[in-house]
């Protein structure tokens, strides 16, 4: 089904010119920048969190070596991270700003978490 861009009127059919470079560029720019809201992300649970920062690393093609050097965090709090959806609220903030993500909460395992010490 090809989609035409025109407007009937009493009978009458217009069709709109089509669409120069700039207009085509200016759109998809618009729908690339809607497609990733500039608004925080809430985490009902720890697995929504794993799983927000499993998609963010591979949509940015990170790795866990990189995104700990990123934020400066070991890649072993790095790696629980990603593993398991919780680490102490430092090294979980640190990881979510290099990956530029804005937080509206974090998982409540969050609180409580204490590696290594």
């Amino acid at each position: 089904m090809v989609f035409r861009r025109c407007f009937a009127m009493a009978g009458l059919e217009y069709r709109f010119p089509p669409l120069t470079e700039e207009e085509r560029e200016r759109g998809r720019r618009r729908f690339l920048n809607a497609r990733r809201s500039n608004a925080a992300r809430y985490y009902k649970d720890s697995e929504s969190l794993r799983l927000d920062l499993g998609s963010e690393m591979k949509r940015k093609g990170l790795t866990v070596r990189i995104l700990s050097q990123k934020s400066g965090e070991s890649e072993k709090d790095v790696d629980f991270l990603v593993g398991h959806g919780y680490a102490p609220v430092g090294t979980t903030m640190k990881v979510l700003a290099a990956l530029g993500v804005k937080p509206a909460n974090l998982p409540r395992e969050c609180i409580t978490c204490h590696i290594g010490a």
